[in-house]
């Protein structure tokens, strides 16, 4: 069976399309139920989350166009898989900061104030470039949020985001763009799921993305795209892979990210060159804890490495840090060294 039919027959029992709200619908005046019956992101407390209701308002409003939650359309351009195995190669250089072979970004850790149960992350689509000097390929940089699958310990990872890719042959370039979301589990080798059509997304659009814990083996992920004012979501459940591995597939609700990645072959631990994607400023980086919203401070970031030859070393391709007074914006940077 190839992958893309073994993933259509998995997506069947894990995926709750929700019913499309009647015309007029309003999701501001809604009532929780209401939202909870067409599959919409749950409303903060406006007291108790403020800033976290205040992306959720923005998220609900005109311009606002919800996309029916059909099945999604697995193509073969799907051909990458967004991975954490690369992170096992991390390790810690300082308090704040740490490397990866395939993350650049930052990332937050649960403390007293609870398990994080909402993260939201916004960001304009980045222009994917052939790296300079670099010569004809395939070139990729995925931007997503998402929460956990950071340590050992936590093997379970749902994210959502949007993936830019540069193709060069014979010095002329093709640029696509695609919006995805996906349940990573350690040892699975699916690639990322397509939001459905009419949702679509191109360079230079921001998009605002949202992921709410339903329960610890059910999330509910949402993105809207903020140009046209186009929305999609699904509920989804945890990998039937791991079903008779409930602790590995649970949430634990550790970690919340916010990340640049260098995606990884499908079927292989090969990774994509890093695209030229020059910054990406995630804002919004704000999750929802059991008595208040966090945002980036006490984060920690990861910049990227390759290794080089001639002579052998270690480069940093992107990095990542806070950007401006706000502890909700972070800005991660291609760099060449």
């Amino acid at each position: 069976m190839s992958i893309l039919r073994e993933m259509e027959e998995d997506l069947k029992a894990r995926l709750h399309p929700a019913p499309q709200p009647p015309e007029g619908f309003d999701p501001l005046s809604a009532t929780a139920d209401e939202l909870e019956q067409f599959g919409l992101p749950p409303r903060p407390d406006p007291r108790r989350y403020e800033a976290a209701f205040g992306v959720w308002q923005r998220m609900m409003s005109p311009p606002l166009e919800i996309v029916p939650a059909t099945f999604p359309v697995l193509t073969a351009k799907f051909d990458y898989r967004i991975s954490v195995e690369a992170l096992a190669l991390k390790v810690a250089v300082s308090d704040q900061l740490e490397s990866s072979a395939n993350w650049s970004g930052g990332y937050i850790t649960a403390n007293h104030t609870g398990p994080f149960l909402m993260v939201f992350g916004s960001w304009t689509i980045p222009t994917p470039d052939q790296p300079a000097g670099a010569p004809d390929g395939d070139y990729r940089c995925a931007t997503w949020i998402g929460l956990d699958g950071l340590r050992r310990y936590s093997d379970s990872l749902p994210q959502l985001g949007t993936t830019q890719r540069v193709v060069v042959a014979s010095g002329v370039a093709t640029r696509t763009v695609e919006a995805w979301w996906q349940w990573w589990i350690r040892g699975a080798n699916y690639p990322p799921v397509p939001f459905p059509a009419p949702f679509t997304v191109q360079i230079g659009d921001p998009v605002t993305c949202g992921l709410a814990v339903v329960s610890p083996t059910r999330v509910r992920v949402f993105i809207k795209n903020d140009y046209n004012g186009l929305f999609a979501r699904y509920d989804i459940d945890a990998p039937a892979a791991a079903s008779s591995l409930a602790a590995i597939a649970a949430l634990r609700g550790a970690h919340a990210e916010w990340i640049a990645e260098r995606p990884m072959q499908l079927g292989s631990t090969v990774l994509y060159p890093l695209a030229d994607y020059g910054s990406v400023d995630f804002s919004n980086c704000l999750t929802v804890v059991p008595t208040q919203v966090r945002d980036l401070r006490g984060a920690r970031f990861i910049r990227m490495k390759e290794m080089r030859p001639a002579p052998l070393r270690s480069a940093i391709i992107s990095s990542a840090g806070k950007i401006g007074t706000p502890q909700t914006i972070m800005r991660a940077r291609y760099r060449t060294e």
